[in-house]
């Protein structure tokens, strides 16, 4: 996993993901847009270099970076769906505590991707 860069999103068990943005493998190009892992975003592994220095200009992870915020949403993913990635479900739903109903946030990067298709 090139350049992995974590995404924080938590199961309703409590358990936290490995889903990532990272580069992988030149004989893996030809699988780039399809499903084919547990909901990581793969790259080639020049645009996973392009992204980490967009995170780490200052080439050092974490707290350092420009993109670094102490609000960053916690999601948990819906119920399996039977046919569908058993487990591997998400609904985008932000995490809330049970007590007071305010959203879970925790430090991290912040950031906003758009993937588009111009292929089609």
């Amino acid at each position: 996993m090139f350049n992995s860069i974590y995404i924080d999103l938590h199961y309703n068990s409590g358990r936290a993901s490995g889903v990532a943005m990272h580069g992988t493998t030149g004989n893996k190009y030809r699988l780039l847009g399809r499903a084919d892992s547990h909901g990581c975003i793969r790259m080639q592994q020049s645009n996973a270099e392009t992204v980490w220095k967009m995170f780490h200009p200052s080439g050092k992870p974490g707290p350092t970076s420009p993109l670094w915020s102490k609000a960053v949403p916690r999601y948990f993913t819906s119920q399996p769906v039977k046919g569908v990635r058993l487990g591997y479900v998400r609904d985008g739903t932000i995490l809330a505590s049970s007590e007071t109903g305010e959203r879970l946030t925790k430090p991290g990067y912040s950031a906003l991707f758009v993937f588009f298709r111009d292929d089609l």
